[in-house]
């Protein structure tokens, strides 16, 4: 039941000056007014992915943690490449060393475990069909299911 009050209602983006004046106290080096501006911004906006980002960006600058705010802001911009590269950054700098060689190790075997076999792939496939192209289509195709079955079989377990 309402009380019969007019509230009003509730954006769900900050204003373009919002945002503007946020961006140009992050600019201008401000960080703690940008951090204050932003976290009054959320309470209002809190699925401003932007303004997360900001915050991010404000905490980051004075030596504060973070790393929450990088995660809600890659989970509400999930197609932000420097979203992403930031929360990289965040968690690379809290694990532990030795952590970072042996995932770094990992990965580059892998990726070059990749490259070996989609090279061999296309050298087989152009044998047998006598086509660069239709070579081309098969390590194309493997390229997919290599993406898309853990995309369909595995969820993400991170609740942010």
């Amino acid at each position: 039941m309402q009380s019969g009050k007019n509230e009003p209602r509730q954006q769900t983006q900050p204003s373009t000056a919002e945002v503007g004046a946020l961006v140009a106290l992050f600019n201008v080096g401000r960080h703690a007014d940008a951090e204050n501006r932003a976290r009054s911004l959320l309470a209002l906006h809190p699925d401003a992915g932007h303004v997360w980002k900001r915050l991010s960006l404000s905490l980051h600058m004075q030596g504060k943690d973070p790393l929450f705010a990088l995660q809600r802001a890659s989970y509400l911009w999930p197609d932000d490449a420097g979203v992403h590269n930031n929360l990289g950054r965040a968690l690379h700098g809290i694990s532990h060393p030795n952590w970072h060689r042996s995932t770094f190790g990992i990965y580059r075997f892998w990726r070059d475990l990749a490259y070996g076999i989609s090279g061999l792939e296309l050298g087989i496939a152009a044998q047998f069909s006598g086509s660069v192209q239709a070579a081309s289509w098969s390590v194309a195709v493997s390229m997919l299911l290599s993406g898309g079955i853990p995309w369909l079989l595995l969820r993400n377990t991170l609740a942010i």
